[in-house]
C-alpha cells in the first residue's frame, strides 16, 4: 500500500532537525520505502511504499515511530509528539443522550466504540487541516467530516460520523446483509449487497455498509448539531470480499481488509473528540459505549543470544538489541543470555517468533551490518552413469553430423 506524508504533518510529531533528503535515505534503508520526495509550494510530500503486514505504519504517526527507532539508534537528536487527545477519557458535559447498540455476531465487529457529541457547528476546517488532506489526496468538506478524514490518515484508524438526529428511534442493529439488499451510499450511488456484508440499520433502513462507505440517509449537512462519532474494526476478510463485489475501494476499505490494532480505537477516538470540542465547539453528550468481546492479550517472545548472532553473524550486545526493540515500542526484559520482549498490540499480527525479532533488531542496526558471506562448504560431484553415456553418444552423433531435434511430446 503507497500512502503520502506532508513533511509539515509529520513534523507535528517528529521532532527532529534533519532534512527531507536525511529522512528519505534513513527510512528506504531501514523501513517502508520512499519511492519519491515531491516540493510542493514550500512543503515536502514524502511518496511511501508500506508492505501489507504492516498495518501500523499506514498513518503518519506510523512513519514518526519508525523514523524515531531509526534516528535513536543512529544518536540523531529526534522527539516523539503523541497527538494531543489520545490519551484523554471524554466526560459528559450536557445531557445524555440515548443510543441502542445491538451487533448480531461477534465476529464481524471485533470491537465498536461510539460517543454521541452535542451544540456542534458546521464550518470550514481550518487552513492547516485542509493543506494537509489535499497533500494526501482527500477532498476539505467540512470540519467534522475533515477531522474523521484527519485522524484516520494520522493514527490510521478509519472512523465514521452520522448526523445523530437522522438515527431512527436511536437504534444501531449491526448485521449482515441479506441478499439483494440495497443501500445508497454518500457518493449517492445504489448499491446492491450479497449476503456477508457488514451493516448497519437503525429502526427501519440501512444506514451504513460498515468499513467501505456511509450511507446517505444518515450523512453530516449543513443543518447538523449532533453527531455521532463511531470508530471501529471488522473482519478482514468480509470488508475485501464485499469491497470486491460492488467495485467499490476506499481509504477506510484498503485499511479495514488487512486487519486493524483493536486497541487502537480508543486512542483515535479519544483524538477525534478533542478534535471536535476544538475546532466544531462540541460537547459530550454520552458515555464512550464500547464493545470489544475478545480484548486483546499481549504476547511474549523470547530471542536467545546465540540465534540473534548466529543470524546476524556478528557480536550483537542485547542492550543494544533491547533498546532497538524498545524504541519500537515493544517492553523488554533483558536476562544474561537471552531478552523477552512485549509484543505491542499494533505487531501483533506480523510478529510472533525469535526470527521476527531478528529482523526487526537488523532492519534498524542496518541489513549493511551484516558480512555480506557465501554459503561455505564443499560439494562432491556425483556421476550418473546413464547421463555420462548419453552425452558421450550425442557427442559422437553430432561429430557425425547428426542434429539433435526435440519433438512435440504428441
Amino acid at each position: 500500500m503507497n500512502i503520502k506524508v506532508p513533511n509539515s504533518w509529520l513534523k507535528t510529531l517528529l521532532e527532529t532537525n534533519q532534512s527531507p533528503n536525511s529522512i528519505t535515505e534513513k527510512l528506504s534503508l531501514t523501513g517502508p520505502s520512499v519511492e519519491k520526495v515531491e516540493k510542493v509550494d514550500d512543503d515536502f510530500l514524502y511518496h511511501i511504499e508500506v508492505t501489507t503486514n504492516r498495518t501500523d505504519a499506514f498513518s503518519i504517526w506510523g512513519i514518526a515511530r519508525e523514523i524515531y527507532a531509526n534516528f535513536k539508534f543512529r544518536k540523531i537528536p529526534v522527539k516523539l509528539k503523541t497527538p494531543q487527545g489520545t490519551d484523554v477519557k471524554p466526560q459528559l458535559e450536557v445531557k445524555e443522550l440515548p443510543l441502542k447498540v445491538e451487533i448480531d455476531k461477534k465476529e464481524l465487529c471485533p470491537r465498536f466504540t461510539a460517543v454521541i457529541l452535542d451544540n456542534v457547528k458546521i464550518a470550514s476546517s481550518p487552513p492547516w487541516m485542509e493543506k494537509h488532506l489535499e497533500l494526501v489526496g482527500i477532498r476539505s468538506l467540512n470540519n467534522i467530516v475533515d477531522i474523521s478524514n484527519y485522524v484516520m490518515c494520522e493514527l490510521g484508524q478509519p472512523m465514521h460520523t452520522f448526523d445523530y438526529d437522522k438515527i431512527k428511534n436511536s437504534q444501531m442493529i449491526l448485521r449482515e446483509a441479506k441478499d439483494g439488499e440495497e443501500i445508497k451510499t454518500l457518493d449517492g450511488q445504489k448499491r446492491k449487497l450479497k449476503r456477508g456484508a457488514v451493516v448497519i440499520e437503525d429502526q427501519s433502513r440501512l444506514i451504513d455498509l460498515c468499513g467501505i462507505m456511509g450511507g446517505e440517509n444518515s450523512q453530516i449537512d449543513k443543518k447538523t448539531r449532533r453527531v455521532l462519532l463511531f470508530v471501529q474494526t471488522y473482519d478482514p476478510v468480509r470488508i475485501r470480499k464485499t469491497s470486491q463485489e460492488i467495485g467499490l475501494r476506499t481509504e477506510a476499505s484498503s485499511r479495514f481488509e488487512k486487519g486493524l490494532d483493536t486497541e487502537g480505537v480508543i486512542p483515535a477516538l479519544t483524538r477525534a473528540v478533542f478534535l471536535l470540542k476544538e475546532l466544531a465547539g462540541a460537547a459530550v453528550a454520552s458515555k464512550i459505549i464500547d464493545i470489544y468481546s475478545n480484548p486483546y492479550k499481549p504476547k511474549e517472545v523470547t530471542l536467545s543470544k546465540e540465534k540473534l548472532e548466529q543470524y546476524m553473524s556478528i557480536d550483537f550486545p542485547l542492550s543494544q538489541a533491547s533498546e532497538i526493540l524498545e524504541s519500537l515500542g515493544f517492553k523488554v526484559k533483558v536476562g544474561q543470555n537471552q531478552i523477552a520482549a512485549t509484543v505491542p498490540s499494533f505487531r501483533a499480527n506480523d510478529i510472533a517468533a525469535e526470527v521476527d525479532l531478528i529482523e526487526e533488531i537488523a532492519r534498524i542496526a542496518g541489513f549493511d551490518k551484516i558480512p555480506n558471506l557465501l554459503p561455505a562448504g564443499e560439494i562432491k560431484p556425483q556421476t550418473d552413469p546413464n547421463f555420462y553415456w548419453e552425452d558421450r553418444v550425442k557427442n559422437y552423433l553430432k561429430f557425425q553430423g547428426f542434429t539433435e531435434v526435440y519433438t512435440y511430446s504428441m
